[in-house]
């Protein structure tokens, strides 16, 4: 919806002539160009657009990683259920390693999206 928004306002601001931004007490922060509101109006397009794209790949990155848990859980109760100790002992921690490791990247790629 706020993309649309986003959309929609870029479209009419073509329309009208362009005009400053008032500045506030304080300042801007993050605005670049307050001399012009449809280049404040593309910075926020732009930057909106990289934050949903890098959301995006991110959460596509969980999704390709963690499609190897349901197997790997099914080998670890497998291993568990019907393995000796020694299968147990040798076969079982490259299974939860795999399973520890995709949970790592997923840790990751969500603190690199959220910071």
């Amino acid at each position: 919806m706020a993309v649309a928004s986003l959309a929609q306002l870029a479209l009419l601001s073509t329309q009208h002539k362009d005009f400053p931004l008032n500045k506030p007490d304080n300042g801007f922060v993050r605005v670049k160009y307050p001399e012009s509101f449809k280049a404040c109006l593309m910075q926020v397009s732009n930057e909106g657009y990289e934050a949903f794209n890098l959301s995006h790949v991110a959460m596509d990155e969980v999704r390709l990683g963690t499609m190897s848990i349901p197997g790997d859980m099914t080998r670890a109760v497998s291993i568990l259920v019907k393995g000796t100790d020694d299968e147990v002992e040798n076969l079982l921690p490259s299974v939860l390693d795999n399973i520890e490791s995709v949970a790592d990247m997923c840790t990751e790629r969500s603190n690199s999206v959220v910071t």
